[in-house]
């Protein structure tokens, strides 16, 4: 394989040549972020019909047929209106497509599903394991099973009650756990401990997998692109602030390139009241007790250690881009839901909705101008357009069980496990018998 990228450390600098599926530096461990440095700038590819079209910027080599993951991005008339503004833009990463957004798992978490797994796929035969407050969950059932690339996700059972999707079971590798009286806390110290228990498993390793940011920065690359330059102000919600590094990542590479304007694109970071650990680290604020967690309305925005101070964290980049938080409240979330239903005509999900009321609190603050060329990030929705379109099936789980059952999920995985590979075996096998010309048991019996 060519030198299509190189992968950096934010932190040291140590430059690796060979991506092996590292998620770590080697000299800095755990206190830096990788960063992948493309070799060659952006190249559009507008006859592809999917992500590949941004397939320089992108840490993988090899492509599947069948996608047609993309979000929608689009001038807003009724919404920008409503707020006073001239030049809004809405960034729609869900299903949507008469607005060209096909996202069927309904969140950008697809992308970031997509990554992480086709990155896993090119250079190690474990089978990827992560927890997920439930968009990454549904995301990578739904990716797991349309590339046939196994996956073990552990979630909340009151997430797992809401994973649909438009593909029929049909053998899918994939192994679903739902934890009863759970949060994402609690998946992820129970993925934790499974990680130690099976060596066949790899956990796919958050925000310092440089396949994760850079599939997750797709949106900004494409919504650029619409947009014909850099946005002055981009508005998210976010949990880790995964997201929210990558579209500033993202957004660096862009600077200055292909015409578009040298200049920084400001951050506008949401998170759901009464739980908001980003907000008040950077507002430096007393941290919130995490029995708040539960009472949110965007559960996947609940996670309590995001990536803040590590090197070219979520501090790094609001301090970088000079961007601001916002804690919004249930109530702002509902108002900003139907607000937007009404005048632009799509359901979207409770973290959009923070995301739409967090642009309401920085015009109230005067913390962008009516001629400002905004991005606002709908990072889910359109599931009510899908389920009236197709028919969509549920993911059930392999095991519900206690968050304690560590053992009894062990048990279940290893037998997941050698179901797969004795799959694979088999298949080599077959491959192996059309390579050669050697006939199958049963032509040799007729």
């Amino acid at each position: 394989m060519d030198e299509k990228y190189c992968i950096i450390c934010k932190r040291c600098g140590l430059k690796t040549i060979n991506d092996v599926n590292q998620n770590y530096c080697t000299r800095c461990k755990k206190k830096g972020l990788l960063f992948s440095a493309y070799s060659k700038p952006l190249k559009i590819d507008n006859t592809s019909p999917n992500l590949y079209r941004y397939r320089d910027w992108l840490p993988i080599y090899s492509e599947f047929p069948g996608l047609s993951s993309l979000p929608g991005c689009y001038k807003s008339q009724n919404l920008a209106h409503a707020l006073g503004l001239e030049n809004l833009w809405i960034l729609f990463s869900g299903y949507w497509p008469e607005k060209g957004a096909f996202l069927e798992s309904g969140s950008f978490k697809e992308f970031e599903a997509i990554g992480v797994l086709s990155r896993l796929r090119e250079r190690t035969d474990k089978v990827m394991l992560l927890s997920s407050a439930g968009n990454m969950g549904l995301s990578t059932l739904f990716i797991s099973q349309k590339l046939g690339i196994p996956a073990i996700v552990v979630a909340p059972e009151s997430a797992c009650s809401n994973f649909l999707t438009p593909l029929e079971e049909n053998d899918a590798p994939v192994f679903l756990i739902s934890l009863k009286q759970s949060v994402y806390k609690d998946c992820m110290a129970f993925v934790s401990k499974l990680d130690q228990k099976l060596p066949q498993i790899i956990c796919e390793g958050g925000v310092y997998n440089i396949a994760r940011r850079d599939f997750l920065g797709i949106p900004v690359l494409h919504a650029v692109s619409t947009m014909k330059d850099i946005p002055d102000h981009y508005f998210q919600a976010v949990g880790s602030g995964t997201g929210a590094i990558a579209a500033w990542e993202a957004a660096c590479r862009l600077s200055g390139l292909n015409g578009f304007s040298c200049k920084s694109m400001r951050l506008h970071l949401a998170q759901n009241k009464p739980f908001t650990p980003i907000v008040c680290l950077w507002e430096d604020l007393p941290q919130n007790d995490e029995f708040k967690a539960e009472q949110v309305l965007s559960g996947v925005l609940t996670n309590p250690d995001p990536p803040y101070r590590v090197t070219g964290g979520v501090f790094d980049a609001l301090t970088a881009t000079r961007g601001h938080t916002y804690g919004v409240d249930n109530n702002e979330i509902i108002t900003a839901k139907f607000e937007f239903e009404t005048l632009e005509g799509i359901d979207i999900q409770y973290p959009s909705a923070a995301c739409v009321a967090a642009l309401k609190q920085a015009i109230k603050k005067n913390r962008i101008a009516a001629s400002d060329s905004i991005l606002l990030h709908i990072t889910g929705g359109g599931l009510t357009h899908l389920k009236k379109q197709k028919k969509l099936y549920p993911y059930k789980p392999a095991l519900t069980i206690q968050k304690t059952e560590i053992e009894i999920a062990a048990r279940g995985i290893s037998g997941f496990l050698a179901d797969i590979k004795h799959q694979r075996i088999s298949k080599e096998k077959n491959d192996s018998r059309r390579t050669s010309g050697y006939p199958d048991y049963e032509t040799k019996q007729n």
